[in-house]
């Protein structure tokens, strides 16, 4: 079996500016490539500390220099730039995959491919859609799949959002019931599962640190209600998983709570 290496990127430690993010993007695409080449088993994790303050900053500069030009809350905010650099560390990768004539297979919730359309190699490999909500599709398409691991990172995570009254549903379907798909479809297989969790699961309020094993569970919000849910899908349908909970990142460089 190959050697497995774990590489977690923070979006916010990839560059200050979205010119000197993409090339430092296109660097670790290739970076990541070259290991897989080497023999490796890679597996990329990805934070969700996303450029919430660069937008922010961007409708504020535009309020104040254009009349009559919005401003943005910070939530939403939050919920514009989820996924930001992992979209285009994926972009990347798959064009960086073509270019040493390895064939790469892209996946999305859309019914085709429908990101950046500049022709570049990713736009006419090959793409599976998945919609981790639909229990026939996630089953097939792992099980077509066989993979030996699954990274379970999708998530509605825009925190506040997923409070409306009209998003519960919606918030509930992705977070526990896409979950609960994805351990199903891994459980047939016998593949090991890692869920991205949050400590939202948790209420704050504890005075020393939590313990992997706590079950004082005190979620204050849907989408630590709904995290939880998957929590507990994945715990009681497999046997060979890992439920990693994660807050915000931060690096070096950029924007961070540290800073």
């Amino acid at each position: 079996m190959a050697e497995r290496l774990v590489i977690a990127l923070g979006g916010n430690a990839l560059g200050n500016n979205p010119e000197e993010q993409l090339e430092l993007v296109k660097t670790t695409a290739s970076t990541i490539v070259d290991l897989v080449e080497e023999g490796y088993d890679v597996i990329v994790g990805h934070g969700n500390g996303p450029q919430v303050g660069m937008v922010n900053l961007a409708f504020e500069n535009s309020h104040n220099k254009v009349g009559g030009t919005p401003t943005m809350p910070f939530p939403e905010c939050g919920a514009m730039t989820q996924g930001y650099i992992g979209y285009h560390l994926q972009q990347s990768i798959m064009n960086e995959l073509a270019k040493r004539g390895h064939e790469g297979i892209g996946s999305d919730l859309a019914a085709s491919y429908c990101g950046i359309a500049d022709d570049s190699a990713v736009t006419k490999m090959p793409y599976i859609a998945m919609d981790i909500t639909d229990e026939e599709s996630v089953e097939k398409i792992i099980n077509g799949i066989k993979p030996d691991a699954i990274i379970h990172c999708a998530a509605w995570t825009a925190v506040d959002l997923a409070e409306d009254e009209d998003k519960i549903d919606k918030v509930r379907a992705i977070n526990a019931g896409g979950t609960r798909n994805i351990a199903l479809a891994a459980k047939e297989i016998d593949a090991k599962m890692l869920y991205l969790s949050t400590d939202y699961v948790f209420d704050g309020k504890g005075d020393k640190p939590w313990q992997p094993d706590d079950k004082n569970y005190q979620p204050l919000n849907v989408y630590g209600k709904t995290k939880l849910e998957g929590e507990l899908a994945v715990a009681e349908l497999l046997q060979k998983y890992f439920i990693v909970r994660i807050a915000w990142v931060f690096g070096l460089n950029g924007k961070n709570f540290i800073k």
